[in-house]
C-alpha cells in the first residue's frame, strides 16, 4: 500500500489515525485475520450444462430472500436423503467465515475494511462484464450514515462504491463503521479508503493479463456527510456553510476553486485538513457534488409542501401560503381518489399518499410530486405566482435530468433555477430559505461533469443502506451479523447475480381470444407485453396503457396482436393535444402535454412506432382532460 504521511499538524484537533489492521475479534475470542476471499468463477461442479448445480441455486435461495438459518437448515435436513451431496449445514452451503475477522477501533465504535479491488472484481464477475476495461477505471463512492432503529441511537456508518460505467452495476460494500455516534475522527474512518485508493492510481490492479488503475470520481454523500469527510462547516453555517461559494441565502458568492479550498483562503469554511487531499487528483470542490435525492427531494420539495400543507417541524403556518384545511383536504382526496388509480404499480415504488403523511413520505414520493404530481395540483389548486414559481424548479428539474437536454439547455435550467432561489423569499418570507434554496444555484454544473441528475443520485445508495439494515437479525453486534453476511454474499457472488443477459425480444403476457377489435386483423392476442427498453404495456390497467408515438401523439391501447413477422398495438388516439403550461417555456420543449377527447375510432400501429410510455394525470375527477408527462429511461 501507499505510505501517507499523516502528522498532527495536517488535523490540527483531530487524533492521528493510526495504521490500517489494529482491531478486535468479530466474536469474543481471541483476534484473527480471516484468509483472504478470492472471487473465483464458479466450481465446475456448481454448474451443470449451464445450469446451477442444486447446492448453488440453494445458496442463491437463501442469500437473495435473506432466509433465516434455521429455516434452511430445516430444508437441508429434509433434502439431504434424496441429495446426500448437499450440506447438513445452511454455514457450509453459503461458506460463512469459520474465522474471526478483525474489527479496527476507530472512536467511539468498531469499523471493517471490504475493500475496493474485492468489491470492482466481484461486480466485474457477477456482472459477467465481457467488453473492454477502459483506464482508469472509474469509482463513485457514497458515504451517509444508517439508523439502524428508531428506538436507539445504533447507526452504521458504510463506504460504498459504484462502476458507472456498467448499467444497472450494484454497489458494493468498502467500508462500515458502527457506534451510536458518527465517528470522531473522520480521517482516522477515511483512511483505509484513502490508503487503498492511492495504491490503486500509483500501482493499479491485475485484472485479464493487464493492470487498470481506479479514478474516484465523485464522492455522493448528503449535506452533513460531505461537510464531514471534507472537515469543513456544516451546512446550518449561515455564512460559511455552502461547499461551492462564499456567500449565502439569495447571494451567489465568489466560487470556491480546488485551490483556493486546499490552500485554506476561507479559514473559516475549515476545521483542519481533510484526508481526501492526499488525492491529489481529486478535486475537493467539483468531485463532491450536490446529491440530488437530498438536495431536490428530500430538500427543496418537502419544504415547499410543508409550508403549504402546514405540515413543518415547527408547525408554522405562513400567511399566504399555508392553505386551509379544507383546501388541504380537497387536495387528499383529489390525490387518492382521482390520481393513484392513474400511478403504476409497475413503475413507481409507492402509491401517493395523503398530506396528512407527508413527515413520513420517502424520498421517492417527494421526487414524483415533483415531476408529476405538483403540475396537476398546484395547477388545480395554487394562485398562479406560486404555480408559476413551482414550474421554474420543474422545469429546470426535467431538462438537467435527461440527455441530450442536460447539456444543451444546462443554461437555461441554470437561469431557472436562479430565478427560483431570488424569488423564494419574496413568496414565502426569510423562513424558506436555507442551504438547500441556496445549493440550487450549483447544481447545473455537476450535471455538466457527471451528467444527468441520476448520475450522481443517492438513490442507489440509499437502497443498498436499506439492504444492510435487512441483513440484521437482533440488536447485538450488528456490524458482526453485517460483516458476515456480506461475506457470505461475496462469496456466493460469482453465481448468485449472474443472470442470463436479458433478450431484445418481446415478452408476451395475459393472452385471450376475445373477439378482435378490428376486423381483417387476426392473430395471437395479448392484453399486456414486455418490450426491451419501454417496460411493462398493459392494455387492461388505466395507470399503464397510455403511450407516446415516435410522431408525440398520445395514444391509449386496447389490444395487442402478434401477427407473422409483426407485433401491431390497437388503440385510440387523444384528438386535442396542447402545451399543459406556458410559463417559464410551452410544455412541449420538455414533451409534457394537456390531452382530451379521445377518438372514437380504433387505428393500428406497429409497436416498433411507440416511443415510451407515459404517465397520465386526470386534470379532475370528470376524467375529461389528462396531462401527459414521457416516462422516458436513461
Amino acid at each position: 500500500m501507499a505510505v501517507l504521511q499523516l502528522t498532527s499538524e495536517d488535523y490540527s484537533d483531530q487524533e492521528v489515525p493510526e495504521s490500517s489492521g489494529s482491531g478486535t475479534d468479530i466474536e469474543d475470542s481471541a483476534s484473527t485475520t480471516i484468509e483472504e476471499f478470492d472471487v473465483d468463477e464458479p466450481a465446475p461442479k456448481e454448474v451443470l450444462a449451464g445450469k446451477l448445480s442444486l447446492k448453488a441455486q440453494l445458496a442463491t435461495w437463501k442469500i437473495e430472500n435473506n432466509i433465516e438459518f434455521s429455516k434452511c437448515d430445516q430444508l437441508l435436513k429434509i433434502l439431504h436423503p434424496y441429495h446426500p451431496d448437499l450440506p447438513l449445514s445452511t454455514r457450509t452451503l453459503v461458506r460463512t467465515p469459520t474465522k474471526a475477522v478483525s474489527l479496527k477501533n476507530i472512536s467511539p465504535g468498531k469499523y471493517y475494511h471490504f475493500g475496493i479491488v474485492k468489491g470492482i472484481l466481484d461486480t466485474l464477475l457477477s456482472m459477467n462484464f465481457q467488453e473492454l476495461l477502459i483506464d482508469p477505471l472509474p469509482l463513485y463512492v457514497g458515504i451517509d450514515g444508517v439508523h439502524l432503529t428508531n428506538s436507539s441511537s445504533s447507526q452504521f456508518w458504510p463506504i460504498v462504491g459504484h462502476l458507472p460505467f456498467i448499467k444497472e452495476s450494484p454497489p458494493f460494500p468498502i467500508g462500515v463503521f458502527h457506534a451510536n455516534s458518527k465517528p470522531t475522527n473522520s480521517n482516522a474512518f477515511l483512511l483505509d479508503l484513502i490508503e487503498e485508493a492511492d495504491s490503486l492510481h500509483e500501482r493499479g490492479f491485475f485484472f485479464r493479463e493487464k493492470y487498470f488503475s481506479v479514478l474516484i470520481k465523485s464522492f455522493i454523500c448528503d449535506a452533513p456527510a460531505r461537510a464531514m469527510i471534507l472537515c469543513i462547516k456544516g451546512h446550518s453555517s449561515e455564512r460559511y456553510g455552502c461547499a461551492r461559494c462564499i456567500g449565502f441565502g439569495r447571494n451567489l458568492g465568489q466560487l470556491r476553486t480546488n485551490d483556493s479550498f486546499r490552500e485554506k483562503q476561507c479559514v473559516l469554511h475549515h476545521h483542519c485538513r481533510s484526508i481526501l487531499e492526499n488525492l491529489h487528483y481529486l478535486d475537493m470542490v467539483k468531485d463532491v457534488p450536490l446529491d440530488p435525492m437530498h438536495l431536490l427531494d428530500l430538500g427543496v420539495m418537502k419544504k415547499i409542501l410543508a409550508f403549504i400543507f402546514g405540515t413543518d417541524r415547527k408547525k408554522r403556518n405562513v400567511p399566504h401560503v399555508t392553505l386551509h384545511h379544507r383546501t388541504v383536504d380537497q387536495i387528499d382526496s383529489f390525490i387518492t381518489e382521482t390520481i393513484r388509480k392513474f400511478i403504476s404499480r409497475i413503475e413507481f415504488a409507492r402509491q401517493p399518499r395523503s398530506s396528512k403523511e407527508l413527515p413520513r413520505w420517502k424520498a421517492s414520493e417527494f421526487r414524483t410530486f415533483l415531476h408529476y404530481f405538483g403540475v396537476v395540483i398546484f395547477r388545480k389548486f395554487l394562485s398562479p405566482e406560486f404555480y408559476h414559481h413551482f414550474l421554474l424548479l420543474h422545469v429546470a428539474v426535467k431538462l438537467l435530468s435527461y440527455e441530450p437536454w442536460s447539456v444543451t439547455d444546462n443554461a437555461f435550467a441554470n437561469a431557472l433555477l436562479s430565478r427560483f432561489v431570488t424569488q423564494s423569499q419574496a413568496l414565502y418570507s426569510n423562513l424558506f430559505m436555507s442551504y438547500n434554496i441556496h445549493a440550487l444555484f450549483h447544481l447545473s454544473s455537476d450535471v455538466l461533469k457527471f451528467g444527468p441528475l441520476d448520475n450522481f443520485s443517492a438513490y442507489r445508495f440509499e437502497n443498498y443502506y436499506g439492504k444492510m439494515k435487512r441483513y440484521l437479525k437482533k440488536n447485538d453486534k450488528p456490524l458482526q451479523q453485517l460483516v458476515k453476511r456480506l461475506l457470505e454474499e461475496i462469496q456466493n457472488h460469482s453465481f448468485i447475480t449472474r443472470k442470463i443477459s436479458a433478450t431484445n425480444e418481446i415478452e408476451f403476457l395475459d393472452g385471450h381470444n376475445s373477439i378482435p377489435i378490428l376486423e381483417n386483423v387476426f392473430g395471437f392476442q395479448f392484453r399486456s407485453v414486455n418490450i426491451p427498453g419501454l417496460g411493462q404495456l398493459k392494455c387492461d390497467n388505466e395507470a399503464d396503457n397510455c403511450v407516446f408515438l415516435k410522431d408525440m401523439s398520445l395514444v391509449v391501447m386496447y389490444d395487442f396482436v402478434n401477427i407473422p413477422n409483426n407485433v401491431v398495438v390497437i388503440g385510440k388516439r387523444y384528438e386535442n393535444q396542447q402545451d399543459a403550461y406556458s410559463y417559464p417555456c410551452r410544455s412541449y420543449v420538455i414533451q409534457e402535454y394537456l390531452v382530451s377527447s379521445l377518438s372514437t375510432n380504433f387505428e393500428l400501429w406497429n409497436v416498433k412506432d411507440i416511443w415510451c410510455k407515459a404517465v397520465r394525470l386526470p386534470t379532475s375527477a370528470s376524467l375529461d382532460s389528462f396531462v401527459v408527462f414521457p416516462l422516458k429511461r436513461q
